[in-house]
């Protein structure tokens, strides 16, 4: 999965993104974090989409760690995926978390 969300193929990164949907306590939080990692910085509305259902769904199990993921990509994640994400539960965007997040970890999950 994590040479899928490498891909220049949107339904190859889009794949890698959702395909622990559903999957709640037994999700791989580090693939998940490692597979939207690599899909940031993105205009492409389907990748975004997908980043934004997979946090929602994730977060029903455990909205820490999505919230965690949140603030720690928050300048680099796209108004569609935060809105996505966040639709269940309100956290504002802030633009203060951009100067944390240079050489984080998966350390927040």
């Amino acid at each position: 999965m994590v040479a899928w969300s490498l891909s220049d193929n949107i339904w190859l990164k889009r794949t890698s993104i959702i395909h622990q949907l559903g999957m709640k306590e037994q999700t791989d939080t580090i693939l998940l974090a490692e597979t939207c990692e690599n899909c940031l910085h993105t205009d492409e509305f389907f990748i975004n989409k997908g980043m934004g259902w997979i946090l929602r769904d994730y977060a029903k199990t455990n909205q820490t760690k999505v919230e965690n993921f949140l603030k720690n990509h928050e300048s680099d994640l796209s108004n569609l995926t935060w809105r996505e994400a966040t639709k269940h539960f309100c956290l504002e965007k802030t633009r203060y978390n951009a100067i944390f997040q240079r050489g984080k970890s998966l350390n927040y999950y």
